[in-house]
């Protein structure tokens, strides 16, 4: 992950095949990572971030399943907790935005496909098109999610 004193906007999909994005303050790509699998990965994660360069952040706000099962929805909950501590370290400048899926996507005018988060972060950020794959969609939505954020701190929604 690329930390740095400048001004960045990160942006966390907390999903299974989660991922944590940045752009700059410009709009550009910077970086985009799957997010850890084991604890070990993200105590290392949250050990290069803690009290390090720390600008704004938007996490993808979710809640478990109705139909998943109890082990399901605790391992969801485990990760989302994780997700919400990387993202309190990654935000300096004002506390993290939090927000729902429904309303990133349908400022961006797309459904519940996935295919379609990564077309539009292809196009929108054709720097990181080998990056951004079906396989992988938390990748694509990580990054929208820190445009969102981006564009939402400094006044552009």
């Amino acid at each position: 992950m690329i930390l740095r004193t400048s001004e960045y906007y990160y942006g966390i999909d907390p999903g299974a095949k989660g991922a944590v994005a940045c752009v700059t303050a410009d709009g550009r790509f910077l970086s985009v990572e799957d997010l850890p699998q084991t604890d070990e990965e993200w105590i290392d994660l949250l050990q290069i971030v803690y009290n390090r360069a720390r600008d704004y952040c938007t996490l993808e706000s979710v809640h478990a399943l109705p139909n998943q099962s109890t082990v399901a929805g605790f391992t969801f909950g485990k990760n989302v907790g994780k997700a919400e501590l990387l993202a309190e370290n990654l935000s300096s400048a004002e506390a993290p935005l939090l927000v729902t899926p429904q309303k990133w996507k349908k400022y961006y005018k797309l459904d519940k496909d996935k295919h379609k988060s990564v077309e539009l972060a292809r196009e929108m950020f054709p720097s990181a098109e080998e990056l951004l794959m079906y396989s992988k969609d938390g990748r694509a939505e990580a990054l929208l999610i820190a445009e969102y954020g981006r564009r939402y701190f400094k006044g552009l929604l």
